[in-house]
Order: structure tokens, then C-alpha cells, then sequence
């Protein structure tokens, strides 16, 4: 009697990496009264970034704002000084007593100063703990729920002096999206009811999702073998993005960036972002043979392909570091329209000097609707996760698309 033994679970294929992100939502504030403050000294911006960010704080979430910067002459002219007169000499006193003041009336501790970007108030001064006794390498601005100004969008008609703004989420986990996002949602909804006038959104209002790798355990070699590297910090591990990984998320992002990631947002952001095979150096690329890493990663429908997406995938697997594969990303000099590609890689500094990158899909319109939120960063996600497949699994998938 021949005797079957069942056959053996297979074990769930693990992605090459874990990943981490930031959710970054641009909106205008509106001014926020006097008498909500101790003192009238304080910069209308600050004051009304001090309002929202404790609304976050109340919330239960860890926040904090950055401090409007005084404005400095410049060094290398001093005929300015020469030609001021004393009602610039006022404004320059009446600009250091607002920052005297400011800095008297913050709790020990609240304020920050940051290496590489502007100084920050910490509605929790206990909160800014961890990262100082971890000798504060990593970025402390990617610690918080942080309310910071935006160049990139401005008021128009009743809403011209109100604050352009961002709201930029911490360094969140998978599990935050697998939990329902409910850091992420809390601070949506907080912003939103916040204030009797709500926040205002305008066509050129965005929703960023920075995506990079996080802190992984353990690998296996052999699936992580090319598509994982860290640098090591005083025994810490940080995860930054390998040209492999970069090229994978946009070869997806050319293949679905007009059906899908566009077509799920409001039209008005083709007129802000472009697309990459529109107008990227991607764009020009010609017809040539693969090259090894392409043949590697990419399944046949793409290596034997002659169309504009064919073509410009193949030559995005020809870079040889992340600094070109940037360039090709970028709108190229040739290209008349002046709107940037949605898709880009972003660096970010830490105090340490040290430098990682992101990735950041900026498609996507502004808005306190949950549920969108929730769906378009789920969506950004997935792509990244598909392009963190093993090859074979990575190759099914572009074949399929």
C-alpha cells in the first residue's frame, strides 16, 4: 500500500523590501485672530501654523511647525546698509523683537534648530526626546505631523492673504496603511474642522506621497541580492533607494501613468504635472537593443516592443547610477512644455550630512476626503510594491499590464 503525504505549505513569497512613506497635502489657512494668542507680536504665519499644529497635538498626534526665518541683509553687499534708512532700520528691530519674543514666551524646549532647514516648534517638547538621545542623524523634521509653509501654491481673490501650507505626515510604516490609516486620517480630519473657516483647497493644491525603503531585518540573499543597500550609522541601518528599484518604479509609472494613475485624478493636474513618455528624457529615446539589466528585469513584450513606451523603458534601464536615472526623469531641455514630470526623485539631508532619497508621485490633486486619500497613497504603495517583487514575479507583471 503506497502511502501519499500531503504535500508541504508554501511558503508565502516575501517582497524584496519593506517600505516607509510621507503624505504631504497642500492647503491654504486662513488667518487666525489676535486673541487667540498671548501676544500680537508673533508673525500672522506663525500664529496661525501654532493654531493648527495644536489641533494636531490635542488629537493625540506628535507635532510641530516651522518658524517663520528672519529675513537676513546679505553679507556680500554692504552698500545695502549704506543706503537703508531708518524705517528698514525699524523693520529690522521690529523683526528681532518679534523673534526675541517668540523664542521668550516658547516652553524650554519647544524650539529646534535644524541643520539643513528652518527652525522648528515642538508643540511637545517631550516628543523631541528620541531623536536627540539617538544623537539626532536622521532628518527631525520627518519625526512629526509637521505644519510647514508651501511655495508652490498661493491664494487668489478672498483667500490671498491666507498661509500656503503643507501638512507633511512623519515617516509612516506599512502598518499604518494596513491599520486603515488612522494617524493619517486623524490629522485630515483635525485639519479640516480645526477652524470655523475650514482650510481652503485651489486647483494648484497637491497631494505628494514620498515612497523609499525602510529598515528591513532580514533578507534572503538571494532575492535581495541587487535591489537592497543601507548605510550604516552608529550601528543603524538606513535603507536608501537603488537605481534597480528606481528603474522598476518607473518603468510601471510609464505604462500606467496615462490609464490609471492620471485617469483616477482630477483632470486640472495634467495641466500642473506631465507625463514622463510626454515629456521626460524618456521621451527621446530611439529604438536600440536591450541591455543585460533590461533583458534581466523585463519580459519579452517589453525587449521585443518598438513603440514610444518600449522604447523609453529600455533606455531607463541603461543608466548607470540614480544621478541619471534623475536626469531622465526630469523634464528634458528640448521639451517646450514647462510642466514638470509627477514622477521624481527627491534627496533628502540629514544632520549628520548624510543624504537619502525618496521617491515622490505628485499626480495626485489635494483633498480632506478620506477616503481618497486612503485609496490614492494604498495605490502608490502597491505600485512600489509591485516593483520590490522578485524578478520573475516583477516580469509577470509588466507582461500582463
Amino acid at each position: 500500500m503506497r502511502i501519499f503525504s500531503a504535500p508541504k505549505p508554501q511558503e508565502r513569497l516575501s517582497l524584496v523590501t519593506s517600505i516607509q512613506f510621507v503624505v504631504e497635502l497642500e492647503f491654504l489657512t486662513p488667518p487666525v485672530s489676535d486673541n487667540t494668542q498671548a501676544s500680537q507680536t508673533v508673525p500672522d504665519r506663525d500664529r496661525s501654523f501654532h493654531y493648527f499644529a495644536s489641533a494636531l497635538q490635542d488629537a493625540g498626534l506628535q507635532a510641530a511647525f516651522l518658524l517663520e526665518e528672519k529675513h537676513k541683509k546679505e553679507e556680500n553687499y554692504p552698500e545695502a546698509e549704506d543706503q537703508s534708512n531708518d524705517n528698514g532700520n525699524n523693520q529690522d528691530a521690529d523683526v528681532q523683537m518679534t523673534e526675541n519674543q517668540l523664542l521668550a514666551q516658547a516652553p524650554r524646549g519647544s524650539i529646534i534648530k535644524t541643520k539643513h532647514n528652518g527652525n522648528m516648534f515642538i508643540m511637545s517638547p517631550q516628543s523631541s526626546i528620541p531623536w536627540i538621545k539617538a544623537g539626532a542623524k536622521d532628518n527631525p523634521l520627518f519625526r512629526y505631523w509637521l505644519i510647514n509653509p508651501d511655495s508652490n501654491i498661493s491664494g487668489h481673490g478672498q483667500h490671498e492673504t491666507w498661509h500656503p501650507t503643507a501638512l507633511t505626515s512623519p515617516i509612516l510604516r506599512e502598518s499604518e496603511a494596513n491599520n486603515l490609516f488612522p494617524g493619517l486620517n486623524t490629522a485630515i480630519y483635525t485639519i479640516w474642522t480645526a477652524h470655523s473657516a475650514r482650510v481652503h483647497i485651489n486647483d494648484g493644491c497637491g497631494l505628494h506621497v514620498h515612497v523609499s525603503p525602510a529598515v528591513v531585518p532580514s533578507l534572503t540573499q538571494g532575492v535581495a541580492q541587487g535591489l537592497t543597500q543601507g548605510q550604516h550609522h552608529h550601528g543603524q541601518q538606513r535603507q536608501d533607494l537603488t537605481i534597480i528599484q528606481v528603474q522598476r518604479v518607473a518603468t510601471l509609472v510609464v505604462v500606467l501613468e496615462n490609464s490609471l494613475l492620471f485617469h483616477l485624478c482630477s483632470p486640472h493636474r495634467r495641466q500642473i504635472h506631465n507625463q514622463l513618455i510626454a515629456a521626460s528624457g524618456l521621451a527621446y529615446a530611439t529604438n536600440s537593443s536591450a541591455c543585460p539589466l533590461a533583458e534581466a528585469n523585463l519580459p519579452p513584450n517589453i525587449l521585443k516592443g518598438t513603440g514610444a513606451v518600449e522604447k523609453a523603458i529600455k533606455f531607463l534601464w541603461t543608466a548607470s547610477d540614480l544621478d541619471q536615472v534623475c536626469q531622465m526623469l526630469s523634464r528634458h531641455p528640448k521639451t517646450r512644455d514647462t510642466r514638470p514630470t509627477a514622477l521624481r526623485i527627491n534627496t533628502h539631508k540629514h544632520e549628520d550630512d548624510s543624504v537619502s532619497h525618496v521617491l515622490e508621485f505628485r499626480h495626485a490633486q489635494a483633498a480632506f476626503n478620506q477616503g481618497f486619500v486612503d485609496n490614492w497613497v494604498r495605490l502608490v504603495l502597491t505600485v512600489c510594491k509591485v516593483a520590490f517583487l522578485p524578478t520573475e514575479r516583477f516580469k509577470l507583471v509588466v507582461a500582463m499590464l
